[in-house]
Protein backbone atom coordinates (compact mmCIF):
# COMPACT_ATOMS: atom_id res chain seq x y z
CA UNK A 1 0.00 0.00 0.00
CA UNK A 2 2.87 2.40 0.81
CA UNK A 3 5.82 3.13 -1.47
CA UNK A 4 9.34 2.64 -0.18
CA UNK A 5 9.98 6.38 0.26
CA UNK A 6 7.22 6.74 2.87
CA UNK A 7 7.92 3.74 5.10
CA UNK A 8 9.27 4.46 8.57
CA UNK A 9 10.83 1.23 10.03
CA UNK A 10 12.58 0.62 12.33
CA UNK A 11 10.87 3.53 14.11
CA UNK A 12 7.34 3.52 15.46
CA UNK A 13 5.25 5.85 13.26
CA UNK A 14 4.11 7.93 16.24
CA UNK A 15 7.77 8.55 17.14
CA UNK A 16 9.13 9.25 13.65
CA UNK A 17 9.48 12.99 14.37
CA UNK A 18 12.34 12.16 16.73
CA UNK A 19 14.45 10.78 13.90
CA UNK A 20 13.74 13.08 10.96
CA UNK A 21 14.21 16.79 10.31
CA UNK A 22 11.18 18.97 9.74
CA UNK A 23 11.78 19.07 5.98
CA UNK A 24 12.22 15.30 5.87
CA UNK A 25 8.95 14.88 7.78
CA UNK A 26 7.13 17.07 5.28
CA UNK A 27 8.39 14.92 2.39
CA UNK A 28 7.73 11.65 4.20
CA UNK A 29 4.19 12.55 5.25
CA UNK A 30 3.34 14.00 1.83
CA UNK A 31 4.41 10.74 0.18
CA UNK A 32 2.39 8.71 2.68
CA UNK A 33 -0.67 10.88 2.08
CA UNK A 34 -0.40 10.43 -1.70
CA UNK A 35 -0.01 6.66 -1.42
CA UNK A 36 -2.87 6.39 1.05
CA UNK A 37 -5.33 8.40 -1.03
CA UNK A 38 -4.61 6.37 -4.19
CA UNK A 39 -4.38 2.93 -2.58
CA UNK A 40 -6.92 0.39 -3.87
CA UNK A 41 -6.69 -1.43 -0.52
CA UNK A 42 -7.56 1.72 1.40
CA UNK A 43 -10.47 2.44 -0.92
CA UNK A 44 -11.78 -1.10 -0.55
CA UNK A 45 -11.60 -0.93 3.26
CA UNK A 46 -13.44 2.40 3.35
CA UNK A 47 -16.09 1.00 1.00
CA UNK A 48 -16.54 -1.94 3.37
CA UNK A 49 -16.99 0.46 6.26
CA UNK A 50 -19.61 2.45 4.38
CA UNK A 51 -21.51 -0.72 3.48
CA UNK A 52 -21.29 -1.87 7.07
CA UNK A 53 -23.12 1.19 8.34
CA UNK A 54 -25.80 0.91 5.67
CA UNK A 55 -24.76 3.43 3.03
CA UNK A 56 -25.94 2.58 -0.48
CA UNK A 57 -22.94 2.99 -2.79
CA UNK A 58 -25.11 4.21 -5.66
CA UNK A 59 -26.67 6.95 -3.54
CA UNK A 60 -23.66 8.41 -1.73
CA UNK A 61 -20.62 10.38 -2.86
CA UNK A 62 -17.40 10.90 -0.94
CA UNK A 63 -14.54 13.36 -0.79
CA UNK A 64 -10.89 12.27 -1.08
CA UNK A 65 -9.43 9.94 1.54
CA UNK A 66 -7.00 11.73 3.83
CA UNK A 67 -4.21 10.43 6.05
CA UNK A 68 -3.28 13.23 8.43
CA UNK A 69 -0.16 13.64 10.58
CA UNK A 70 0.22 16.04 13.48
CA UNK A 71 3.73 15.97 14.98
CA UNK A 72 4.28 17.48 18.43
CA UNK A 73 4.52 21.26 18.23
CA UNK A 74 7.97 21.18 19.79
CA UNK A 75 9.35 19.00 16.98
CA UNK A 76 8.34 21.29 14.11
CA UNK A 77 8.06 24.69 15.82
CA UNK A 78 5.87 27.59 14.73
CA UNK A 79 6.04 27.21 10.94
CA UNK A 80 3.99 28.40 7.96
CA UNK A 81 1.01 26.20 7.13
CA UNK A 82 1.88 22.93 5.48
CA UNK A 83 -0.91 20.42 4.90
CA UNK A 84 1.41 17.50 5.74
CA UNK A 85 2.19 18.56 9.31
CA UNK A 86 0.08 21.56 10.36
CA UNK A 87 -2.65 21.69 12.97
CA UNK A 88 -5.91 22.87 11.44
CA UNK A 89 -7.32 25.99 13.05
CA UNK A 90 -10.78 26.57 14.48
CA UNK A 91 -13.33 26.20 11.65
CA UNK A 92 -16.49 24.72 10.20
CA UNK A 93 -15.84 22.68 7.06
CA UNK A 94 -18.90 24.27 5.49
CA UNK A 95 -17.27 27.70 5.61
CA UNK A 96 -15.28 26.47 2.61
CA UNK A 97 -17.47 23.90 0.85
CA UNK A 98 -21.00 25.33 1.35
CA UNK A 99 -22.21 21.71 1.29
CA UNK A 100 -24.55 21.42 4.26
CA UNK A 101 -25.50 17.79 3.61
CA UNK A 102 -21.93 16.56 4.06
CA UNK A 103 -21.00 14.22 6.92
CA UNK A 104 -17.46 14.13 8.26
CA UNK A 105 -15.69 10.86 9.12
CA UNK A 106 -12.61 10.85 11.38
CA UNK A 107 -10.71 8.13 13.23
CA UNK A 108 -7.34 7.92 14.97
CA UNK A 109 -4.87 5.26 13.85
CA UNK A 110 -3.31 5.00 17.32
CA UNK A 111 -4.87 5.67 20.74
CA UNK A 112 -5.40 9.37 21.43
CA UNK A 113 -5.36 11.53 24.53
CA UNK A 114 -6.90 14.91 25.33
CA UNK A 115 -3.65 16.50 24.18
CA UNK A 116 -3.45 14.59 20.90
CA UNK A 117 -6.85 14.77 19.24
CA UNK A 118 -9.18 17.46 17.92
CA UNK A 119 -11.74 19.54 19.75
CA UNK A 120 -15.47 19.82 19.04
CA UNK A 121 -17.69 22.62 20.29
CA UNK A 122 -21.35 21.50 20.22
CA UNK A 123 -22.48 24.66 22.02
CA UNK A 124 -21.40 26.64 18.93
CA UNK A 125 -23.16 24.49 16.31
CA UNK A 126 -26.20 26.76 16.22
CA UNK A 127 -24.51 30.02 17.21
CA UNK A 128 -23.09 32.38 14.55
CA UNK A 129 -19.37 32.90 14.95
CA UNK A 130 -17.28 35.61 13.33
CA UNK A 131 -15.25 34.31 10.38
CA UNK A 132 -13.77 35.36 7.03
CA UNK A 133 -15.57 32.82 4.82
CA UNK A 134 -17.05 35.65 2.75
CA UNK A 135 -13.63 36.19 1.21
CA UNK A 136 -12.74 32.50 0.82
CA UNK A 137 -11.75 31.47 -2.72
CA UNK A 138 -12.39 27.74 -3.18
CA UNK A 139 -11.08 27.87 -6.75
CA UNK A 140 -7.72 29.00 -5.40
CA UNK A 141 -7.82 26.53 -2.52
CA UNK A 142 -8.43 23.59 -4.85
CA UNK A 143 -5.13 24.39 -6.54
CA UNK A 144 -3.16 24.51 -3.55
CA UNK A 145 -18.08 20.81 11.43
CA UNK A 146 -17.08 23.29 13.97
CA UNK A 147 -13.80 21.69 14.97
CA UNK A 148 -10.21 22.59 15.69
CA UNK A 149 -7.02 20.61 15.93
CA UNK A 150 -5.67 20.54 19.46
CA UNK A 151 -2.03 21.74 19.56
CA UNK A 152 0.00 18.59 20.13
CA UNK A 153 2.40 18.77 23.08
CA UNK A 154 2.32 15.07 23.98
CA UNK A 155 5.65 14.00 22.48
CA UNK A 156 3.97 11.63 19.98
CA UNK A 157 2.76 12.22 16.44
CA UNK A 158 -1.00 12.02 15.97
CA UNK A 159 -2.01 10.01 12.89
CA UNK A 160 -5.63 9.98 11.78
CA UNK A 161 -7.92 9.10 8.87
CA UNK A 162 -10.66 11.28 7.48
CA UNK A 163 -13.06 11.83 4.64
CA UNK A 164 -16.51 13.28 3.98
CA UNK A 165 -19.64 11.83 2.44
CA UNK A 166 -22.96 13.21 1.32
CA UNK A 167 -26.24 11.75 0.21
CA UNK A 168 -26.82 12.65 -3.44
CA UNK A 169 -30.56 12.84 -2.77
CA UNK A 170 -30.01 15.22 0.16
CA UNK A 171 -27.72 17.36 -1.98
CA UNK A 172 -30.29 17.66 -4.74
CA UNK A 173 -33.06 18.43 -2.23
CA UNK A 174 -30.83 20.92 -0.40
CA UNK A 175 -31.31 19.09 2.87
CA UNK A 176 -28.66 19.48 5.51
CA UNK A 177 -27.42 21.34 8.54
CA UNK A 178 -28.48 24.97 8.90
CA UNK A 179 -26.11 27.62 7.65
CA UNK A 180 -25.68 29.84 10.68
CA UNK A 181 -22.65 31.89 9.63
CA UNK A 182 -21.13 30.66 6.33
CA UNK A 183 -20.71 33.38 3.70
CA UNK A 184 -18.56 31.74 0.99
CA UNK A 185 -19.81 32.55 -2.51
CA UNK A 186 -19.15 29.16 -4.12
CA UNK A 187 -20.16 25.57 -3.44
CA UNK A 188 -17.87 22.69 -4.37
CA UNK A 189 -19.59 19.51 -5.58
CA UNK A 190 -16.50 18.71 -7.63
CA UNK A 191 -14.80 17.42 -4.48
CA UNK A 192 -17.13 14.40 -4.33
CA UNK A 193 -17.39 11.15 -6.32
CA UNK A 194 -20.04 8.44 -6.17
CA UNK A 195 -19.00 5.38 -4.20
CA UNK A 196 -20.01 2.66 -6.65
CA UNK A 197 -18.43 3.97 -9.85
CA UNK A 198 -16.29 7.00 -9.03
CA UNK A 199 -18.41 9.35 -11.16
CA UNK A 200 -18.03 12.95 -10.05
CA UNK A 201 -20.98 14.61 -8.38
CA UNK A 202 -21.08 17.39 -11.03
CA UNK A 203 -21.35 14.76 -13.80
CA UNK A 204 -24.15 13.02 -11.89
CA UNK A 205 -26.23 16.13 -11.32
CA UNK A 206 -25.23 18.15 -14.40
CA UNK A 207 -23.29 20.96 -12.75
CA UNK A 208 -19.80 22.43 -12.74
CA UNK A 209 -17.15 21.47 -10.14
CA UNK A 210 -17.65 24.89 -8.55
CA UNK A 211 -21.04 26.57 -8.57
CA UNK A 212 -22.30 29.88 -7.19
CA UNK A 213 -23.92 29.27 -3.81
CA UNK A 214 -27.67 29.80 -4.13
CA UNK A 215 -28.69 29.36 -0.52
CA UNK A 216 -29.20 32.15 2.01
CA UNK A 217 -26.05 33.91 3.19
CA UNK A 218 -26.35 34.96 6.83
CA UNK A 219 -25.32 38.45 7.82
CA UNK A 220 -21.64 38.86 8.65
CA UNK A 221 -20.77 38.37 12.32
CA UNK A 222 -18.40 40.86 13.86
Amino acid sequence: MMSEDCRVPPHAPIEIHRYRTRDALVELFAAARRDYSSSSTVKRLWEGLFRGVGLASSEVARDRLVLRFQPPRESVGAVPFNRSISTLGFHRDTWATNLYSQINWWAPVYPITSGRTFAMFPHLWSIPVGNNSGGFDMAEAMHRVRVAGVPNHTGLTRISLETRTLSIEDYLARRGAPNVDGRARLTSPGMFRRLNDGMSLPDIVGSRPLEPFEGPRPAAVA
